[in-house]
């Protein structure tokens, strides 16, 4: 989908964030159902790969919508061409703090100069670099990315205990072959749950800067 307005990012951001929510409860259903069934029937080792499968894709749509969603909507703002003297300061001073990684301090410093006094000057957003979530995106790498894209993340102080404590801990676990002996199904069940709450959370700030069209500079 060709992202052209405001409404179709937003749209993007929606799909994006329905079809992971599904994957992660169409695997919640099939735990519940067998968690139900009486002990003698249940099939353990079944139970375990679904545990193991909820946590792991619960962090995986993690990662992958907090980076997607980024992704789309500094590439619509790419798409837009702002004038540096509309766009907002957050973003020219992320921009600039990549750039100084890969150019001389006195390039930097030119390249900063100019974002900010010369409204011609065609500036340049490194996407991917900017929304590197490191393939662990634990608390640290969420509020570097966060502070990339001049995103709000006073909701999800709360939550790095889960975040890293949990949600990683247990994916790190499983993905590098652990045995499980300690999540349950409640527990399983409470990952999932906070995860699609998670990632609603950073799906209703984004598009709420989307629709206060926060890129831009305050009047």
């Amino acid at each position: 989908m060709k992202i052209r307005n405001r409404v179709d990012l937003i749209q993007t951001i929606d799909d994006d964030y329905t079809w992971r929510r599904i994957e992660i409860n169409t695997l919640l259903d099939m735990l519940r159902i067998e968690g139900e069934k009486p002990s003698s029937r249940r099939n353990k080792h079944k139970i375990n790969c679904l545990i193991k499968s909820i946590v792991c894709i619960s962090y995986s749509h993690w990662e992958g919508f907090a980076k997607y969603a980024s992704r789309v909507y500094l590439e619509y703002i790419q798409f837009l061409s702002l004038d540096n003297s509309k766009l907002s300061n957050n973003l020219k001073a992320a921009f600039t703090a990549f750039l100084r990684k890969n150019i001389s301090l006195r390039e930097c410093i030119e390249t900063f100069r100019q974002l900010f006094t010369n409204v011609q000057f065609k500036h340049f957003i490194p996407v991917i670099e900017l929304t590197n979530t490191h393939h662990n995106l634990n608390y640290n790498y969420l509020v570097e990315l966060a502070c990339n894209i001049d995103f709000d993340y006073s909701e999800f102080v709360t939550k790095e205990q889960f975040i890293d404590g949990s949600l990683l801990n247990y994916r790190n676990k499983f993905a590098h072959g652990e045995a499980n002996y300690e999540v349950d199904i409640d527990k399983a069940k409470d990952i999932a749950s906070n995860t699609i709450m998670l990632i609603s959370i950073f799906k209703d700030e984004i598009e709420n800067m989307i629709s206060l069209e926060k890129y831009k500079i305050d009047d």
